[in-house]
């Protein structure tokens, strides 16, 4: 019963670390909004930030729960990572055309 709580802690503390890396991710267009023109969000990129960042990190999750083998994982995250970066790249300005 020991080991369950502590898994689920160690869940948790993955969860909250994951979303206190998003918010402050998104941070950065907002304080740069501030201080600069060319950094010109709507409520709509956030929204849309936080959907493509919010799903790499529910595939995250999923990816921990289901595969046991460390360097199988780690490829796996690299994968969602590149995937991430070339979705964020395509919005901003288009690299993928």
């Amino acid at each position: 019963m020991a080991e369950t709580t502590t898994i689920r802690g160690q869940d948790n503390k993955r969860r909250v670390f994951l979303m206190l890396g998003i918010g402050l991710l998104l941070l950065v267009p907002l304080i740069a909004m501030a201080f600069t023109k060319e950094v010109n969000w709507t409520a709509y990129d956030f929204l849309a930030a936080i959907g493509l960042l919010g799903s790499a990190a529910l595939l995250y999750e999923v990816m921990v729960v289901r595969i046991r083998k460390r360097s199988t994982r780690v490829i796996a995250s690299a994968g969602v990572v590149a995937l991430v970066l070339a979705i964020w790249a395509e919005g901003a300005v288009g690299i993928l055309r």
